[in-house]
């Protein structure tokens, strides 16, 4: 799957009622896991993760371009 250009997993769990995501991001990319008790759950965590991810990257390149 991807959201904002940034591919993520989600997986079925072995045991029910547990699904899996991970994501790769930020940079240097660093692994994001998490687990949730439905898909759509497991989709909506991950879409945080991203979307927190991006604004802290925005963030620091904000404040780099400002410093130059």
């Amino acid at each position: 799957m991807e959201y904002r250009g940034i591919k993520f997993e989600v997986v079925r769990g072995s045991l029910p009622d547990v699904w899996k995501w991970s994501v790769l991001i930020g940079d240097p990319q660093m692994l994001r896991i998490g687990e949730a008790a439905t898909e759509q759950q497991a989709v909506t965590q991950v879409k945080q993760v991203i979307d927190r991810g991006l604004a802290v990257q925005a963030s620091r390149q904000g404040r780099n371009d400002r410093s130059r």
